[in-house]
């Protein structure tokens, strides 16, 4: 069999897709939910060279991010490797930050 287009690169975990097309010279766009930073390039594209058929980068994957500024009425902070342990010699620090009115409620699951 010879591959006439790219093959599908999935979605990632903890993330999204836009785009579904995989013929050369097609992209997709990736995005990661709340809390997740995306490591790699966020578009990708659809690469035909001597009948090999590739994406170009490599697609992206979700990692939760560690430490950073939290403001606004809500936010998320993830625990890095969840569900496995925490991992050893890690320190994520965090601001949260409201307005002077507001009060700072933090809901653990």
């Amino acid at each position: 069999t010879t591959a006439t287009s790219c093959n599908d690169p999935g979605i990632p975990v903890n993330g999204s897709r836009y785009g579904d097309s995989k013929e050369p010279g097609d992209s997709m766009t990736f995005q990661c939910d709340a809390g997740y930073q995306l490591q790699g390039q966020d578009t990708i594209t659809c690469v035909r060279m001597d009948n090999r058929f590739y994406w170009q980068p490599d697609p992206p994957t979700c990692m939760a991010t560690c430490g950073g500024n939290v403001s606004g009425p809500s936010g998320v902070i993830l625990s890095p490797n969840y569900p496995q342990p925490y991992p050893p010699g890690k320190e994520c620090d965090w601001r949260i930050r409201v307005n002077p009115d507001f009060v700072i409620a933090l809901i653990f699951k």
